[in-house]
């Protein structure tokens, strides 16, 4: 008697179309450098944390890790954008927060208040 040979799983070492961009950190001198028109970079300053720079993609839904309490928020973009969050961990109703960019500095959140999700669209 054989044994059927188990099932072989083929995974693609190319990336799908259908996953959508994330946002990654990137560093001080990476956001305080040059920008293109694509750039959106949004840098959090996080209530009793350290500053969390990243570079956004357009109109992609990204949770905030750890639902942190925000202070504060510059955006870096090469076009106009409006960035909208949520104390929840998706866009659930109105946003509790939204800023228009290119902010040309950081901008003051008060109250302070803890968000976990937001998208950044052109406007």
């Amino acid at each position: 008697m054989t044994t059927p040979a188990p099932e072989t799983t083929v995974i693609s070492e190319q990336p799908s179309d259908d996953v959508a961009p994330q946002a990654v950190e990137i560093s001080e001198e990476v956001f305080n450098g040059p920008i293109t028109l694509e750039t959106v970079y949004v840098k959090w300053d996080v209530d009793n944390g350290r500053d969390r720079p990243v570079n956004v993609p357009m109109s992609t839904g990204t949770p905030l890790d750890g639902s942190p309490k925000i202070q504060g928020i510059e955006i870096k973009a090469g076009q106009n954008v409006r960035l909208n969050a949520w104390a929840d961990t998706w866009a659930n109703g109105n946003p509790s927060l939204g800023v228009d960019g290119p902010t040309n500095g950081k901008i003051k959140v008060d109250p302070k208040r803890r968000l976990g999700f937001y998208i950044v669209d052109p406007r």
